[in-house]
């Protein structure tokens, strides 16, 4: 047989064989097919799904490299999430990837809980990205990083897991990240920069294939670390979205999230996040440490540190949109504290009622604020020093009432778009940004005079859009009349009639008008 027919028959050959091994995907059942997760993964090949019935298993798990879904009855619910347990009994990680494990590793709707090793008391990911998705991680600990999650590689290599709708709670590391810790050792002249070091360590010009852990819908809550008591993230860029961090600790920087050496291999988003009640001696809610994320829509609210009770800069330069940062406290910097020539751009967002100022420069440092609202005044084109009007400050709602001065005040331009589909509409190309409640910006409050930059509608400051109660009531005297649909015919093809947020009086705003006829609600 020719050399090349041989080739062809054999690809094809191999072809069929991994068709046919998919179209055999079994389904194995723990324990009616096998006693204890392992026997089943040991059991199982590519492509199979092992279903674990409600129960407490004592065990530690390895996929050993295996693409497989390990899930629970219905990991969807939380009472069955909740009644399906691995304890991994305090002897190791208990869950193991570090065999170059990719998404197509699926962990799914457990309890992890009960881990200890020296990395990744929960699940340890080594060189490895798989899916993790509706797992709670509780009560599990680390000698060094990673109580709740450790993902961890030497460059080139990557860890980039996508971790979904998870909860970290209780967790500990002695050093970085109680919950989750993302890092990569990059190779030096003697041997390796070891993750952890101090920042200084990151030596200019080196470049390194990073990881890119994607972490959404999760909460991070009362971890504790020496550094990042709920994530801690080193020469990493991680995308983190749509999460929460609450009560976390960490002894040194970054109480709710320790962010480190993230500028040469790319940037760190974090994305309608809230933070909450985290305590850190440098930056209780934030660290950013010669590192320069991208944060946007997020709150940051009753943190506390000795400097940067809000956030806390050192040498980089961050790029902060839309925030609201409130009764946060701290000797120094209540609100933002930079050093060591950092140069944080902050746009659109209201820093009020913080404890020891609200932006504190030190060691060459230039904090660059315009369009913000910030208590006691701040240098920089449309900023105000006025009481943003939170509904209910105390109890951590900053959304804002009618007649806050930050309604229809803040910079349209400096809006980022839809670039992570935050409106969840499949498409991450129209600029159709949300707030942090996921509605829309740029809507117009007719009974507020605009003050902002841009062409009508008119962002708002902070991390919530004023949504107005009766957006058709165009005069502002309560009620959808005649007069309202004057007006709308009046600016029709203009902005100044806009009812839906696109920018123009059209037909839509019309049926808009006509459908809400009379006194508004």
């Amino acid at each position: 047989m020719p050399a090349k027919l041989m080739v062809t028959v054999t690809a094809s050959l191999l072809l069929l064989a991994m068709l046919s091994r998919l179209a055999s995907a079994e389904i194995i059942n723990v324990p009616d097919d096998y006693p204890t997760i392992q026997e089943a993964i040991e059991a199982a090949g590519e492509g199979d799904e092992v279903v674990v019935a409600e129960g407490e298993y004592f065990e530690n798990i390895n996929y050993n490299g295996k693409a497989i879904t390990i899930r629970s009855a219905d990991p969807e619910d939380p009472e069955v999430v909740a009644n399906t347990i691995i304890n991994g009994g305090a002897t190791g990680s208990v869950v193991t990837c570090e065999s170059g494990e990719g998404p197509d590793t699926v962990l799914s709707g457990f309890v992890i809980t009960n881990g200890n090793s020296t990395r990744g008391g929960g699940m340890y990911n080594w060189q490895s990205s798989p899916t993790v998705s509706h797992c709670t991680f509780i009560g599990n600990s680390a000698e060094y990083d990673g109580g709740g999650m450790c993902n961890c590689a030497i460059d080139p290599h990557e860890a980039s897991p996508t971790v979904t709708d998870c909860i970290f709670i209780e967790n500990w590391a002695g050093h970085h990240g109680g919950g989750m810790c993302n890092w990569v050792e990059v190779p030096g002249e003697n041997g390796f920069i070891a993750a952890g070091s101090r920042a200084d360590d990151c030596v200019d010009g080196v470049r390194v294939r990073v990881s890119h852990p994607i972490v959404t819908g999760c909460t991070f809550r009362q971890n504790v670390a020496g550094s990042g008591g709920g994530m801690f993230s080193w020469w990493n860029n991680p995308t983190v979205t749509d999460c929460s961090f609450e009560g976390n600790t960490a002894t040194y920087e970054g109480g709710g999230m320790g962010i480190s050496c993230d500028w040469w291999g790319g940037v760190t988003t974090v994305t309608n996040c809230t933070f909450s009640g985290n305590t850190g001696s440098e930056g209780g809610a934030m660290s950013n440490d010669l590192s320069s994320p991208t944060v946007t829509n997020c709150t940051f609210t009753g943190n506390f540190a000795t400097h940067g009770g809000g956030m806390f800069n050192s040498g980089g330069d961050p790029t902060v949109t839309d925030c609201t940062f409130t009764e946060n406290s701290a000797t120094v910097g209540g609100g933002m504290y930079s050093e060591y020539q950092s140069g944080p751009t902050v746009t659109n967002c209201i820093l009020w009622c913080d404890v020891g100022a609200e932006i504190h420069d030190e060691s060459g440092s230039s904090s660059a604020l315009t369009y913000c609202d910030i208590q006691g005044g701040y240098e920089g084109e449309g900023n105000i020093d006025a009481d943003p009007l939170f509904v209910d400050p105390e109890s951590g709602d900053v959304h804002l009432q009618p007649g806050s001065p930050c309604i229809d005040a803040a910079d349209n331009f400096a809006v980022p778009p839809d670039e992570y589909d935050l409106d969840e509409d499949g498409d991450t190309d129209e600029p159709v940004p949300v707030d942090l409640d996921g509605e829309p910006r740029f809507v117009n409050d007719p009974c507020t005079e605009d003050t902002g930059s841009g062409e009508p509608p008119i962002v708002d400051m902070g991390a919530y859009e004023f949504q107005p109660p009766c957006p058709c009531d165009l005069d502002c005297d309560g009620e959808v009349v005649t007069a309202d649909l004057l007006y709308l015919l009046g600016a029709w093809g203009t902005p100044d009639g806009d009812v839906d947020g696109d920018g123009d009086t059209d037909t839509a705003d019309l049926l808009s008008l006509l459908a809400a006829w009379g006194e508004c609600p």
